[in-house]
């Protein structure tokens, strides 16, 4: 266990990173270079936004800096913006789009720590909260609009099932391609019914283009993605088109997204690469999380947990429910229930919140029998 907690220590200390700015330019934390810090928080998120869709910075809602501290430190409160690109997509984000209104807009608003490491911005931790637009609200400006579905209904799913099993059929890829994640699910009513469209990231497989069980998703250098949107109308059979990404690694820090880790053999990155490490980056070394005060909270800026690393626990050692009302994603970003986007997630990333082990002291006796 102490090499556990030694472990992960050394892991929290490698997690900020910098993104390259002009070598004569050195970050102070001054006002006036803000745009150098909003530029790192903005790239520094979407490299650990691990499902869903790229975020756009929008504007910067409040700053507070912490005086006589070495290095200096800025609290930053941002809004970004989703956009039309997935995570898998390898376009850079100045190339990316973020939703028009009719589209319903997802919004984050998020308090990122910057700091000076060897001159460069740094982020050291964040937290936001991921919302999407009113419905109430769009229904007026817009009563045709399509409206967002829970990621995980029903009829939705069954209709991204048989469009993924059509593309399969159509396409004159070799590999089958199976589904990574549903992206979003919006619905609309016509005089021929329910119409239901949805956004899906597709990974390629081990397999030929016949569908078996036992396919694995490949990994690495191997890896290929797609994005798919596809339609279904009434009864009819869906519609669907499909992007193929090929394999070049540099869309995510981790070569591939966290859904598809959990299904491909995956050894772990290349030599001398780091998770969330880009070329050029450095990376201050701080004393272990736990420790700090935060200072995170800036006013008129949406208040975050204090703590979003630690998890609430009951009597009995295992974790508390999310609050009424919401839903707490694997990464334990909040987003309102139903969850119809993918929020982002606090960084550092929480501990996993696991109750206390039964364990029976050595030199116990066995239980009687009954």
């Amino acid at each position: 266990m102490r090499e556990l907690v030694i472990l992960a220590a050394l892991v929290s200390a490698l997690h900020a990173a910098s993104l390259p700015t002009d070598t004569d330019v050195v970050y102070k934390c001054q006002e006036d270079q803000d745009k150098i810090a909003t530029l790192e928080a903005e790239s520094f998120i979407n490299d650990h936004h691990r499902h869903g869709y790229k975020f756009k910075f929008v504007s910067l809602d409040s700053r507070s800096a912490e005086e006589k501290t070495d290095p200096c430190e800025v609290i930053l409160g941002i809004t970004l913006e989703e956009t039309e690109c997935h995570i898998v997509n390898p376009k850079p984000l100045d190339q990316c789009t973020t939703r028009k209104e009719s589209e319903t807009k997802v919004t984050a608003k998020c308090n990122v720590t910057i700091s000076s490491v060897e001159g460069k911005a740094a982020v050291k931790r964040y937290a936001c909260e991921t919302e999407s637009a009113s419905h109430e609200i769009l229904v007026t400006k817009c009563p045709d609009c399509p409206s967002l579905l829970p990621l995980h209904d029903p009829k939705a799913l069954e209709s991204v099932k048989t469009a993924l099993q059509k593309f399969n059929k159509e396409s004159n890829h070799k590999s089958y391609f199976k589904l990574m994640e549903v992206g979003r699910i919006s619905t609309q009513w016509m005089f021929s019914g329910q119409s239901i469209f949805a956004d899906f990231a597709i990974m390629e497989t081990n397999c030929t283009n016949k569908e078996e069980d036992a396919c694995k998703a490949l990994c690495g250098d191997h890896a290929r993605y797609g994005f798919c949107k596809s339609s279904k109308v009434g009864n009819e059979e869906p519609e669907v088109e499909c992007e193929i990404y090929e394999a070049q690694n540099i869309t995510h820090p981790m070569k591939h997204p966290a859904q598809s880790r959990k299904d491909c053999k995956f050894h772990g990155p290349p030599p001398g690469h780091r998770p969330g490490h880009r070329p050029g980056h450095v990376h201050p070394h701080r004393p272990e999380h736990a420790g700090h005060d935060h200072k995170d909270k800036i006013p008129g800026h949406r208040d975050h947990p204090e703590h979003p690393h630690l998890c609430p626990k009951g009597p009995s050692g295992v974790p508390e429910s999310a609050p009424q009302g919401r839903h707490e994603f694997p990464c334990h970003g909040v987003v309102k229930i139903p969850p119809s986007i993918y929020p982002i997630c606090p960084f550092p990333p929480p501990r996993l919140c696991r109750g206390p082990p039964d364990l029976v002291p050595l030199g116990t006796p066995p239980p009687p029998p009954q």
